[in-house]
């Protein structure tokens, strides 16, 4: 079973346990989703948490109805009873476990991923992360480290409309995350640096992780060698204005 599988990996009752990407088979029914969601339930036990990314990607945010574009896991994770969603427009977060209100609030006062927000605190209070399908696109640890160095770097603005709470509409600008498309690059590097560690399951490829050491991981390169996260697509502008913005030494 999953929990064994991932007691065995060192997952404790009452851990966090960070869920990113989508299961690899297509086909996967809803029930087979519900199974793998009662798995996880299980091995965080009660007093765990499960934190799963629901990112959009709209002009208009409904916390209680727009769908997570983030996969079929994440969306139906949303829906499931106990789950609780943050409020941010691009960038919430659903999570489940006794004290989820209090992990959510205020994300959308914040930027994306910063230590204060759901994922950053997944790291600071040493949780773990499973990676469905494998491709680290979907590794939203990785953000959070880049994003935990300060540096000049470029904003792209993302303007929502966000259905509120007890009824009508507000409409805010709120900045959008950077480009992840170097991160599929980066799976054999950190399962060789023993960041990563690939498993099987009856919902296909997972990886699993330390939340705490992605984050360090991916902080360090922003540090060191920041250029190692351009994505090198001629139509990136985002990578091509933060090219632009890195000082010479980062650029040898």
């Amino acid at each position: 079973m999953l929990r064994e599988q991932l007691h065995k990996l060192g997952l404790r009752e009452g851990d966090w346990l960070g869920v990113f990407g989508d299961v690899e088979t297509a086909g996967c029914s809803e029930t087979a989703l519900d199974d793998l969601i009662a798995e996880l339930a299980a091995a965080v036990g009660r007093n765990g948490y499960i934190l799963v990314p629901t990112f959009t990607c709209g002009a208009q945010f409904d916390r209680n109805k727009t769908p997570a574009a983030t996969g079929r896991f994440a969306e139906r994770f949303r829906r499931w009873p106990g789950v609780v969603r943050s409020n941010h427009p691009a960038h919430s977060v659903a999570v489940l476990g006794p004290a989820a209100h209090e992990i959510i609030r205020d994300h959308d006062v914040y930027l994306p991923f910063r230590p204060e927000t759901p994922l950053g605190q997944l790291a600071a209070r040493g949780g773990k992360a499973l990676l469905l399908g494998g491709d680290h696109r979907a590794n939203a640890l990785i953000h959070v480290g880049r994003l935990s160095i300060e540096r000049d770097r470029p904003v792209e603005w993302i303007n929502v409309e966000t259905v509120l709470e007890f009824g009508g509409k507000r409409r805010r600008r709120y900045v959008a995350a950077p480009c992840d498309w170097s991160y599929t690059s980066f799976g054999e590097e950190l399962e060789s640096a023993g960041l990563a560690r690939q498993m099987e399951s009856a919902w296909g490829k997972m990886i699993w992780m330390t939340a705490s050491r992605i984050v360090e991981w991916a902080a360090a390169i922003e540090r060191n060698n920041p250029r190692r996260f351009l994505c090198g697509r001629g139509d990136c502008r985002c990578c091509a204005e933060l090219e632009k913005r890195l000082p010479p030494q980062a650029l040898a």
